[in-house]
């Protein structure tokens, strides 16, 4: 169709944009932004759901925000489907969106693009924290204007992997532990959630295409396209090293394999507790099992079960709430009365 100046379209689309002087977008773009405004309003999402800063954000929202939990748990009602198809197909709008933009400015712009796009990015995570970190003495922020600093920072990371984001959101996990537990209890939610989501939807596709695959009973399928997924991805992503850890400890029963794996995540996400968690519990609960079942993997079991403390340690030195769970799986003996 003919094209049309986005200067004249006065949608949120515009604010996209470093300028609005220069782009011109096919018309069937700009309906599948109108149309996906109304849609978004229909969600909640408010009047500007194509803002950068604000349009993807909410739908990344943790479940903490949502169901009241650590976002370790997969929600199974219809809404949280819906929720989720919501959110890919939003993703893949913004790629197409992006894809236009890339095409349509010459180098020079694409290079001013991208400056004021880090500088945006810079200004919103330092703004967050700040937001976060107000002394004591002075007035307490609003609990929704820190859930929001908190939806910026986990917003950032999966969109760009800002490291100072996650750095951010590790530090509330630590400082508000002791005191506003909410907080600490939100952001773990929101960094829970960001190590599994990538920022571009057809990998997120075709992870949910692989654990289809390990429901249907195709291990070895599902643990080659994991494979597949995590060759695909620059930079590294933990998520598919660790699915196919899992896949080839618990569907395929090769530990050593499964050990490589993980080691792999660790080596793309080395401050990510949850996978600390994961991998220190499966070393403890691998070397206690060999230890007692003798056999050629027993004589390693000492130097398994120190690498499983060890990471177990550092996570809840990352994360105080993961403590109790930590002694859980390091004393199991001590909590017998309990069951």
């Amino acid at each position: 169709g003919r094209g049309l100046d986005a200067a004249t379209v006065r949608t949120p689309l515009v604010r996209c944009f470093p300028s609005r002087a220069f782009i011109r977008m096919p018309s069937p773009v700009v309906a599948y932004v109108i149309a996906l405004s109304w849609h978004s309003s229909a969600f909640g999402m408010g009047s500007a759901p194509l803002h950068h800063a604000q349009r993807t954000r909410p739908l990344l929202r943790s479940r903490a925000a949502v169901r009241g939990c650590d976002g370790s748990e997969e929600p199974g009602d219809s809404l949280a489907r819906e929720w989720s198809r919501y959110q890919n197909n939003t993703a893949m709008l913004e790629s197409a969106v992006s894809a236009i933009v890339e095409s349509e400015l010459d180098p020079k712009r694409r290079a001013l693009w991208e400056q004021l796009r880090r500088a945006s990015e810079i200004e919103a995570v330092k703004v967050a924290r700040e937001t976060l970190e107000e002394d004591e003495d002075e007035q307490k922020p609003h609990w929704k204007t820190r859930s929001r600093a908190l939806g910026e920072l986990q917003y950032w990371l999966i969109a760009t992997g800002n490291a100072d984001a996650e750095s951010a959101l590790l530090d509330m996990v630590q400082k508000f532990y002791d005191s506003d537990r909410w907080v600490a209890v939100e952001a773990d939610g929101h960094l829970r959630k960001a190590w599994t989501v990538h920022h571009d939807a057809g990998i997120n596709l075709r992870m949910e295409s692989a654990r289809t695959l390990l429901r249907q009973g195709k291990a070895r399928e599902s643990a080659d396209l994991f494979s597949q997924i995590a060759s695909s991805c620059e930079p590294a992503w933990a998520e598919p090293h660790r699915w196919r850890a899992k896949v080839l400890n618990m569907a395929m029963h090769k530990p050593d394999d499964a050990m490589a794996a993980y080691d792999a995540a660790l080596a793309s996400s080395p401050r990510n507790y949850a996978l600390m968690f994961e991998y220190g519990s499966f070393l403890c609960k691998d070397a206690a099992v060999e230890a007692a079942l003798g056999g050629c993997r027993a004589a390693g079991s000492a130097e398994r079960a120190a690498r499983g403390a060890e990471l177990l340690g550092r996570a809840a030195e990352l994360n105080p709430l993961l403590r109790e769970k930590v002694q859980q799986v390091l004393h199991p003996d001590e909590d017998d009365d309990f069951f």
